[in-house]
């Protein structure tokens, strides 16, 4: 039995081909993964309870509609917890959002305000994101 140790001249060119375009899809397969996680987190960011009855200006809907009235600098948005959560996760369903309040602690029912820079002028699916790591960041908020 003979075993080629040698490699076949005329196939090298189509694996180095093959090979350099493997190596291209995974780079560029890092920058979009690295660029979407540079898009998920605020540059700064601070939520904290607002005193009850107060009214802070916003300029963020937090909806799970895709209107967006954002348009760029800083981000101010107001709200209970839970409108935080039905924002950060596009839930439109009225019946869940009873449900996801239902097992939030007592505390969470107090408001709160946001205040974020980001870079850019992000989408409205784009700040979901960041507001989803800030509740997982500052809440220990887990969806299962």
């Amino acid at each position: 039995m003979l075993i080629r140790l040698i490699p076949n001249i005329h196939s090298m060119p189509h694996q180095q081909d093959a090979m350099t375009r493997s190596l291209v899809a995974l780079l560029v397969i890092l920058l979009t993964s690295a660029a979407l996680r540079a898009q998920s987190t605020f540059e700064v960011a601070s939520i904290r309870p607002t005193a009850p009855g107060t009214r802070e200006p916003s300029n963020l809907d937090l909806d799970p509609s895709d209107y967006n009235r954002y348009s760029g600098g800083p981000i101010t948005a107001s709200g209970q917890l839970i409108s935080y959560i039905l924002f950060a996760y596009k839930i439109p369903d009225r019946t869940q959002a009873d449900l996801i309040n239902k097992q939030l602690p007592a505390w969470a029912s107090q408001s709160y305000i946001l205040r974020a820079t980001v870079d850019g002028s992000p989408t409205k699916d784009q700040i979901r994101l960041m507001v989803q790591s800030l509740l997982a960041e500052r809440f220990h908020l887990k969806l299962h």
